[in-house]
C-alpha cells in the first residue's frame, strides 16, 4: 500500500498545477494586495491557502 507521503508526491509530480490545487488563472486578488500596500513582486508574501500562486508572471502586465 502507498503511504500518504508517495501519493502526494506522485500526484504533485504527475498533474498540472490546475488540477492539484486551488486555482485562479489571474490572482486578482492578491495583485491587488499588492498594489495597495506598495508592496514589490520580490516581497516575502506567505499567502495561506493560496494555492500555487505566481505572481510575477502577472506582475509584468
Amino acid at each position: 500500500m502507498e503511504s500518504k507521503k508517495q501519493h502526494w508526491e506522485n500526484v504533485f509530480t504527475t498533474k498540472a498545477s490546475n488540477e492539484v490545487s486551488w486555482f485562479q488563472e489571474y490572482p486578482k486578488t492578491s495583485m491587488e494586495f499588492l498594489q495597495l500596500f506598495k508592496l514589490l513582486l520580490t516581497a516575502n508574501i506567505i499567502d495561506i491557502g493560496g494555492g500555487q500562486l505566481k505572481v510575477r508572471v502577472f506582475g509584468k502586465k
